[in-house]
């Protein structure tokens, strides 16, 4: 059986889609922080979940699909 190869721009926004979903979902809390100029990103909790929970997907869309150029 041969996979489907996604380009890697739909690769890295599907992975990263699928890993912020999993992160908001995971977070009983706030999972944000606003900076100075009110820019939110995730807390350093949030953002090591996010890593790690986007490592997951990649390897597991690794399984199933190629990255391509």
């Amino acid at each position: 059986m041969s996979k489907q190869i996604i380009d890697t721009p739909k690769w890295v926004e599907l992975t990263s889609d699928i890993a912020e979903w999993y992160t908001e979902k995971s977070f009983h809390t706030n999972p944000w922080v606003e900076d100075e100029n009110g820019n939110l990103s995730y807390n350093e909790a949030a953002q090591d979940n996010f890593n790690s929970a986007y490592d997951d997907v990649e390897e597991i869309l690794s399984f199933h699909f190629i990255k391509g150029d």
